[in-house]
C-alpha cells in the first residue's frame, strides 16, 4: 500500500510540472522555467539537487522528440543546458546532468515549413532618414586590417531581469549610434536595464528603438534581429559599412564579437552555404562564434557588413548562422 501511495504522490507531482502530454517545443520552455528557478542564490543545495532531477527529466524529453522541434528551440535549449551547467559548476555539486542531443539533420528539414514571421517598426520618424556608413569596394583587406578599422566599431550588451541576465553583442552602422544585434539578446529582459559597453571601457543607454523582428520561425530564424540608436551624448563613433550585396559560397567572411565575455574576439571563416528560409536569405558560416557572440557583426573580404552572427550548433562540424544584414534594410533605409 506505501508503494502505490509513493507511486500515485510521484505521479500527481509529474502531472503538476509537466502536465500531460505538453508539445515538445513545450518542452523548452519548462526547461527555462527550471533553469530559472536554479539560478536564484537562495536555493538550497537540497532544492538544486530536485530541480537537477527536472532538468535531466526534461532534457531527456527533449532529446526523444528533437525531431519534432525546431532548430531555433534547439539552439535555446542548448544555451540552457550550458547555462544550467555553469550554475552547478559554481555550486561545487557533484551531479551528473543529461547532456542535450540534437538531431542537426531532421532539424534542417524544418527550413522549408517556415512561415514568414512578422516584424515590429517600433519608431518611423526623423531616424529613419539616418545615413548609414559609406560602402567601399576599393580593394580586398586582410583580417589584420580589418579588425584594426573596425574593432572600436563593435561593442558588448549586457541585459538583465530580476531572476537572469545575459551578455551578448553589437556593432554600429552609423557615425551618429544607430546599431544592429540580435533581439534575443533584448527580448525578455528589463526595458532600461541594459549596458552598452565600448571597447575603450565607457558605457551608454539605448536612446531609441527602431524596430526588431518577433521571432516566429522555425529553423535558423531571420527575423532575430534589433535596430536601435544608442545614446551617445552628441559623441561621435567609429561604424562599418554595409554591403550592397548578398555574400556567396565560398567567401572569406570574418566575426568580430565578445564569446564568452572576451570582448572584440576576432574569427575568421567562410560562408559554407546560403540557406533560404521562406525566401529569406540565412549564412551558414564556417566562422567560429560562441555563447556571447550573438549580435556581433560578420564581414566580408572588403571590410563591410554582410550579417549579424546569431547561433551556432554544438558540433564538432563548426555549424554556425548568420542573419542577412539586409533584412534590416526597412528599418534603416
Amino acid at each position: 500500500m506505501t508503494k502505490l501511495r509513493l507511486y500515485l504522490i510521484v505521479s500527481f507531482a509529474f502531472f503538476l510540472f509537466y502536465g500531460w502530454g505538453p508539445s515538445p517545443s513545450a518542452l523548452v520552455d519548462k526547461l527555462e522555467l527550471v533553469v530559472n528557478q536554479g539560478s536564484v542564490k537562495s536555493v538550497s543545495d537540497a532544492q538544486m539537487l530536485q530541480i537537477v532531477g527536472r532538468y535531466n527529466g526534461l532534457v531527456m524529453g527533449i532529446n526523444k522528440n528533437s525531431k519534432r522541434i525546431p532548430l531555433t528551440k534547439l539552439m535555446d535549449a542548448q544555451n540552457l543546458c550550458d547555462r544550467f551547467q555553469e550554475i552547478i559548476n559554481s555550486r561545487d555539486l557533484s551531479v551528473r546532468l543529461v547532456q542535450l542531443q540534437i538531431n542537426t539533420q531532421a532539424s534542417a528539414s524544418s527550413e522549408s515549413k517556415v512561415s514568414r514571421p512578422s516584424r515590429t517598426k517600433v519608431n518611423s520618424g526623423e531616424s529613419n532618414q539616418r545615413k548609414t556608413s559609406d560602402v567601399s569596394h576599393e580593394r580586398v583587406m586582410t583580417g589584420e586590417e580589418i579588425f584594426s578599422k573596425y574593432n572600436s566599431a563593435v561593442f558588448m550588451i549586457f541585459n538583465s531581469n530580476e531572476i537572469s541576465g545575459c551578455q551578448g553583442s553589437g556593432f554600429f552602422i552609423s557615425p551618429d549610434g544607430l546599431a544592429v544585434s540580435n533581439y534575443h539578446v533584448f527580448k525578455g529582459f528589463t526595458k532600461g536595464a541594459e549596458i552598452i559597453k565600448l571597447n575603450d571601457g565607457s558605457t551608454y543607454k539605448i536612446k531609441e528603438v527602431l524596430g526588431h523582428g518577433d521571432m516566429s520561425g522555425n529553423g535558423p530564424d531571420y527575423n532575430d534581429f534589433f535596430v536601435f540608436v544608442v545614446d551617445l551624448k552628441g559623441a561621435r563613433v567609429n561604424s562599418i559599412p554595409i554591403a550592397k550585396s548578398l555574400a556567396h559560397v565560398g567567401q572569406k567572411a570574418y566575426a568580430i564579437g565578445s564569446p564568452l565575455g572576451l570582448e572584440n574576439t576576432f574569427s575568421s571563416g567562410e560562408i559554407s552555404q546560403i540557406r533560404d528560409i521562406d525566401g529569406h536569405k540565412i549564412y551558414q558560416i564556417s566562422v567560429p562564434i560562441d555563447h556571447g557572440s550573438s549580435g556581433g557583426v560578420l564581414l566580408n573580404q572588403y571590410g563591410e557588413a554582410i550579417g549579424i552572427t546569431s547561433a551556432g550548433m554544438e558540433s564538432s562540424a563548426n555549424l554556425n548562422f548568420a542573419i542577412d544584414i539586409h533584412e534590416t534594410d526597412y528599418l534603416i533605409n
